[in-house]
């Protein structure tokens, strides 16, 4: 049950992050998304999990799918960009992430943003999901690690902040859901002979998923989660491209645990608790 359960908790653990490009105007900068359709970006992402399962009548536990350390490659193309799109429109950017991961079949997603660069959809084409049982933890910042602090669509001076609040569709049987918090533009410097600005941004994440619970490939029952999560970002973006260099994020999300048993076999369900903390780093190789 508990591969289960880690597949439920596991939605949208990291959701932070947005694409920028650069605007000028004195000592200000555009940090908005506006990308050119076909070209790809590639990262190297480092992923530490940690989640502690604790039911009802029962001592706390590590869940035995945790991994001290993973590294996964990133593979982002751009594929379409319509200037013309309402601010609300689902179709101003269409971002396909392909996830690599030795030993396990790449991962593909899709990452919609609206005009104004806000995402507004995650979306897995590949026959898995985000948080199957079977793969290490992703959320925004490793699928894709500038949509979390997405900056609004204005100049923006050193220290001037924003507030994080939109409507947000995850992968997976997900109730809906909205991003809550806020980002700054810390400063502007130089980085390799290049100009880059650093953002930071901390966002709360409301969570109501339900899961498939398997041993193995056998269902068991299902797997309700309700809770919340809170990532801190951090980021570096080159200004002439808009692209994320580097990025780090930290996410802790603390949730209440349903476990149900196979309809067939009655009764009622199982109560616990889980605790998930996710740290991960990114760097650009390409």
């Amino acid at each position: 049950m508990r591969q289960g359960t880690r597949a439920g908790c596991i939605l949208m653990a990291l959701v932070v992050g947005g694409g920028l490009s650069s605007g000028c105007g004195d000592d200000t900068v555009r940090l908005t998304f506006r990308p050119t359709v076909g070209t790809t970006s590639s990262y190297r992402i480092t992923v530490e999990t940690r989640t502690t399962v604790r039911m009802a009548g029962e001592n706390p536990r590590l869940d035995e799918l945790d991994r001290a350390e993973t590294v996964l490659t990133t593979h982002h193309t751009i594929l379409a960009h319509d200037p013309g799109a309402g601010a609300k429109a689902a179709s101003g950017v269409r971002v396909r992430v392909r996830v690599e991961e030795r030993g396990a079949a790449d991962r593909t997603f899709i990452v919609r943003f609206d005009r104004s660069a806000q995402p507004v959809a995650v979306e897995s084409e590949s026959a898995t999901t985000i948080g199957d049982q079977d793969r290490t933890t992703l959320g925004l910042p490793e699928i894709f690690p500038a949509a979390l602090s997405a900056p609004p669509d204005r100049a923006l001076r050193t220290g001037d902040q924003w507030t994080i609040d939109r409507a947000i569709t995850l992968p997976g049987p997900s109730k809906p859901t909205r991003l809550v918090g806020s980002g700054q533009l810390i400063e502007l410097g130089i980085v390799d002979d290049e100009q880059v600005a650093r953002v930071a941004a901390t966002a709360t994440l409301h969570i109501e998923t339900k899961r498939p619970a398997t041993q193995g490939l056998t269902p068991v029952g299902e797997v309700r989660l309700e809770g919340t999560q809170r990532t801190t970002y951090r980021a570096t973006h080159d200004l002439d491209d808009g692209a994320v260099r580097t990025a780090s994020s930290t996410t802790t999300g603390s949730y209440r645990l349903l476990a149900y048993p196979p309809r067939a076999t009655g009764g009622g369900p199982a109560s616990g608790t889980m605790k998930v903390s996710i740290r991960s780093k990114t760097h650009r190789i390409r």
